[in-house]
């Protein structure tokens, strides 16, 4: 999930400056696409040390985005801020904090702390593009945003398999 929200950060700076966003705004998208970058190879270095084997992330594409007019656009672009940005990133945040409090091995925990941090950022990066395009687009951008709120579901942590040792799971980060 590090990894591929590398794309997507870099995806979100690309529409964000056709779009005209401010440059400060731009230059934090890029800023946040660093970050995943880094959470990456430190997931991929934690997950390597586990196995015995280097590790590295593949390469990933940039999606390819037909052209949208501008109104449609910030609707999409402030409805996934929402769902992928605000939500995701934020409950991210939370299951970092969360499995760090039960994390032994000190690498992961740094790993964990780093990433708690970054995704919060995230979510309130995803918070300041959500109100600049509602200030850009209006009530239709606003009315969009209300909408991906109301029908989103509730994202829930998936239950570890039984017979898992569930304490010596946490003890490296991994929650059920």
């Amino acid at each position: 999930f590090e990894h591929a929200s590398v794309i997507s950060f870099i995806d979100i700076a690309h529409r964000l400056d056709r779009l005209d966003a401010p440059a400060a705004l731009v230059a934090r998208v890029e800023q946040a696409a660093a970050d995943e970058l880094h959470h990456a190879e430190l997931c991929f270095g934690l997950a390597g040390r586990y196995l015995g084997l280097s590790l590295r992330p593949g390469r990933l594409r940039v999606p390819l985005r037909l052209p949208r007019g501008r109104r449609v656009e910030l609707e999409v672009l402030a409805a996934e801020s929402v769902r992928d940005g605000m939500y995701n990133e934020g409950v991210a945040s939370w299951l970092a904090v969360h499995a760090g409090r039960h994390v032994t091995d000190g690498r992961v925990r740094e790993v964990l702390q780093v990433i708690a941090t970054d995704e919060a950022s995230h979510a309130q990066l995803s918070a300041d593009i959500v109100a600049w395009c509602i200030a850009e687009g209006g009530l239709d951008v606003e009315l969009a945003v209300q909408a991906t709120a109301t029908t989103m579901t509730e994202i829930g942590v998936a239950p570890l398999p039984e017979g898992v040792n569930r304490r010596t799971l946490a003890e490296h980060g991994v929650i059920g």
